[in-house]
């Protein structure tokens, strides 16, 4: 991607390839063109920086529009924006969502264990009755919604056959 600059600003980001040869009709170019000969034309190559860390609940990952010069390189890079009360909301809610989807799924895979017909042991039985306890209060944990995989309780599966 490129930009080009005329008297030191901004005249169009981004800029293609296409745009030169638009914008130069009357010159004859060779097929590659070097950045240093589209740099006599005010044509610059743009850099993306990578993406900064922010907190994906909170905060929307914006690309900036606008290229800016930094140490002789034109440079585009993001801006974290706080997201309004409605987007957290609705953030949490799609993060909730999946959670509870989780939780279901892991129910379902495990009534087999709680059968009168089950093969486990009653010992057994009881490590699942536990599991599954903690899937229902997993809603409870300090980092609802935000959870982890180290978060969600661990499958007995030493009892599994």
């Amino acid at each position: 991607m490129y930009v080009k600059v005329v008297d030191g600003n901004v005249s169009k980001y981004p800029y293609e390839m296409s745009d030169f040869y638009k914008d130069n009709p009357k010159i004859s170019f060779p097929k590659n063109m070097t950045d240093e000969a589209l740099a006599e034309y005010g044509v610059y190559p743009v850099v993306e920086v990578d993406q900064p860390d922010f907190n994906e609940a909170t905060h929307n990952l914006v690309l900036n529009t606008q290229p800016t010069l930094i140490d002789g390189v034109w440079t585009v890079g993001f801006s974290s924006v706080a997201k309004t009360d409605e987007q957290v909301v609705a953030y949490n809610e799609d993060i909730i969502h999946g959670h509870r989807l989780r939780r279901g799924s892991a129910l379902i895979m495990s009534d087999w264990t709680q059968m009168p017909d089950s093969p486990l042991s009653d010992e057994d039985k009881a490590a699942w009755v536990t599991y599954r306890q903690a899937l229902r209060d997993i809603s409870k944990h300090s980092n609802w919604p935000n959870l982890e995989d180290d978060d969600w309780p661990t499958k007995p599966w030493h009892t599994v056959i």
